[in-house]
């Protein structure tokens, strides 16, 4: 299996895999006593849960044709967030490593807005604006920000991004 195709049938697996591993997360009350940072930060795996891998299998016949076919895939055992990487979290990273995003690199990102009715029949991909200035730092674009946002998921990074604050 490619390493993009695994890569995603690990982030489509690990839900299944993690039930039960943590409290369930999702509604408004943990979120507003999240500090955005684990307990124990900044060890490297704090806020990590260990999962034991195994067989999925992932795609549909019965969905779109980019679904199909059903393929089998072993997921060695792994390490994965409890939660999404929240602005604290990416910001922390952001401060000890330097590093810049495709986005502040490119000079903006795709914001995402719902459209009227008359755009969504006037052009596809109407949901997605490219907007110059949005960032990981200013997310929904130049006039926006993280302050106060330290417990919500980081947005505007890339995979590339992504990849770089794994490591």
């Amino acid at each position: 299996m490619k390493r993009d195709k695994l890569w995603l049938a690990v982030m489509l697996a690990a839900p299944a895999f993690a039930a039960g591993a943590a409290e369930a997360l999702g509604n408004k009350v943990q979120c507003a006593r999240y500090s955005g940072l684990p307990e124990g930060w900044p060890v490297r795996d704090a806020g990590v849960v260990r999962l034991p891998g195994g067989t999925l299998k992932l795609g549909s016949d019965a969905g779109y044709a980019d679904e199909r076919p059903v393929v089998t895939a072993t997921i060695k055992p792994f390490a994965i967030a409890r939660t999404e990487v929240s602005n604290a979290q990416f910001a922390a990273f952001v401060k000890a490593t330097d590093h810049v995003t495709e986005a502040e690199r490119q000079g903006g990102a795709a914001v995402f807005k719902v459209p009227s009715a008359n755009e969504l029949s006037s052009r596809p991909y109407t949901w997605w604006v490219y907007t110059k200035g949005a960032d990981w730092r200013h997310p929904e674009g130049p006039d926006s920000s993280v302050e106060g946002r330290d417990n919500e998921p980081v947005i505007q990074v890339t995979r590339r991004d992504a990849d770089a604050y794994a490591r």
